[in-house]
């Protein structure tokens, strides 16, 4: 009877194992629109969508058990460049994502895809950055995630997909006009586009997210609760059309 159970006993731990292993493992990485933001801030604490709000919730409900999803989005994060200043206790530095993408993928580790969903942030007016020069930088933010993601889990490229931000609105009326100018506004409707153009040159997927949503928030930097589900919905079906 012992021996019964001790057999039956690692069976399921086997199939548990098995099927755990047979999860497709993915961490969305992104800045203040994964992590959540919603619009209309205007003091104290910074307030929130709920996990199945926010678009990588929407997206993780969407794609069911087969896969695993890991959210890691922070406030103020760009692609690749210090601010200044950070948000509450972080530092400048640690808003760069490109300087803590190493260490997200270790804590999410094993993680067969990456989704990367940055550089609205690239465009504060400080920081004096054009679209070319922000596209740039995925070469960098590739070489990280070649080095940090699951060998056997899906062909090269395939782990990295790329996440354009739709282009920003008018932030005149918001706590966001002294950081987004109309310029950096123009200069948004011109990322995607760059984007695409070091996608084709990496061979990795650039999902224009313009294309699916706009940023209709009230303060023109960030996503109402519809965009979100529009485009967590959209991204389950871009994801799952990658990896056939």
């Amino acid at each position: 009877m012992r021996s019964f159970l001790r057999c039956f006993v690692v069976l399921m731990l086997l199939s548990f194992f098995i099927e755990a292993q047979a999860q497709v493992r993915v961490l969305v990485y992104g800045d203040s629109n994964t992590w959540g933001w919603t619009p209309g801030y205007s003091g104290g604490a910074f307030k929130r969508y709920s996990d199945g709000e926010r678009w990588a919730g929407v997206m993780s409900a969407s794609l069911g058990a087969d896969y695993s999803v890991t959210v890691n989005g922070v406030v103020a994060r760009t692609l690749n460049a210090d601010l200044p200043e950070g948000a509450g206790q972080l530092s400048g530095e640690d808003e760069n994502g490109r300087k803590r993408l190493a260490l997200a993928l270790a804590e999410a580790g094993p993680v067969n895809v990456v989704i990367v969903a940055l550089g609205t942030n690239d465009l504060l007016d400080e920081l004096q950055r054009n679209p070319d020069a922000i596209a740039a930088d995925l070469r960098l933010i590739a070489e990280i995630i070649d080095k940090g993601t699951e060998p056997a889990a899906a062909p090269l490229r395939k782990r990295f997909v790329v996440v354009a931000p739709p282009a920003l609105a008018d932030t005149s009326h918001s706590i966001f006009s002294d950081s987004f100018s109309p310029a950096a506004i123009t200069k948004s409707q011109q990322l995607a586009a760059a984007f695409a153009v070091v996608g084709k040159e990496l061979q990795i997927e650039v999902i224009d997210a313009g294309q699916i949503i706009r940023t209709d928030g009230s303060d023109g930097v960030h996503f109402s609760k519809d965009a979100h589900a529009k485009l967590g919905q959209a991204m389950a079906a871009e994801l799952k059309r990658i990896l056939q």
